[in-house]
């Protein structure tokens, strides 16, 4: 995961104008597979749609919106099911994946130690500190190998008194052998552990216990590795589709 940092640099710092442009799109199963540039013909993001996509520009966001209806509330865009892909080894494949998790909001360091917790009130400014928090998260994953099969994982990790995210939990396949073997927190810096991850042993729950938003995979296992190795190879099958290939931004480590 030595790419984790500027994968979240790239997801935390869009372009301001970045003109998203269709390179190409295929079906894939029963989803369309899009792959999107920058203003060029070099692909920098990928999504996935039930049906075929028209106006991206207006339905995928780069940057967190708020809704115009009132209460103004953060808005993640009208497609969410897409991530920023790289090729870091100039393969033609994708092997590096970063996929929207959803508009939430992150603690910094100016977090309050007083502030309420779910089940309680927020006051007016406190409100407006929620909602100026917010930012697009998103859920990383790698194949550090390249052998097309993910073995690394970093995905968001909640405060479960007040739902914000306040950590982020690595995930490894240090043998890359699909058995994660290596679980940590960290804050800020992905090199500096916070803490260590629960490990659950139990019939029907083998793997690390999380905090994601909306408690999604409570418990991660070697079954989310492939679960994301079947996502990373439908979506370089879809790229190998493409008409004259699918470039991607060269973006080595």
């Amino acid at each position: 995961m030595s790419f984790y940092k500027k994968a979240f640099a790239k997801t935390q710092t869009p372009p301001a104008d970045p003109g998203l442009n269709l390179i190409c799109q295929k079906k894939a199963g029963d989803k369309y597979v899009s792959f999107i540039g920058f203003g060029n013909n070099k692909v920098s993001i990928a999504a996935f749609t039930a049906e075929k996509p028209n106006n991206i520009q207006e339905k995928i966001f780069l940057k967190m919106k708020f809704t115009e209806a009132v209460p103004s509330e953060p808005f993640a865009g009208e497609i969410t099911d897409w991530g920023y892909v790289f090729d870091r080894n100039a393969d033609g494949k994708i092997d590096y994946m970063a996929f929207l998790v959803g508009a939430l909001p992150v603690k910094q360091k100016d977090f309050p130690p007083d502030f309420p917790k779910s089940d309680q009130m927020m006051k007016l400014d406190q409100l407006k500190f929620f909602y100026r928090s917010h930012q697009l998260v998103f859920a990383h994953s790698a194949d550090d190998n390249y052998d097309g099969r993910i073995d690394g994982m970093v995905f968001e990790a909640m405060d479960t008194e007040r739902n914000w995210v306040d950590r982020w939990m690595v995930f490894l396949s240090s043998k890359y052998d699909d058995i994660i073997d290596n679980c940590w927190y960290f804050e800020e810096s992905i090199e500096e552990k916070s803490g260590e991850c629960l490990f659950l042993n139990e019939l029907f729950k083998q793997g690390y216990a999380t905090q994601r938003k909306g408690l999604i995979d409570p418990v991660v296992g070697t079954w989310k590795l492939y679960e994301l190795s079947d996502m990373l190879s439908e979506l370089n099958r879809a790229a190998a589709m493409c008409e004259s290939g699918a470039a991607f931004n060269d973006q080595r480590n």
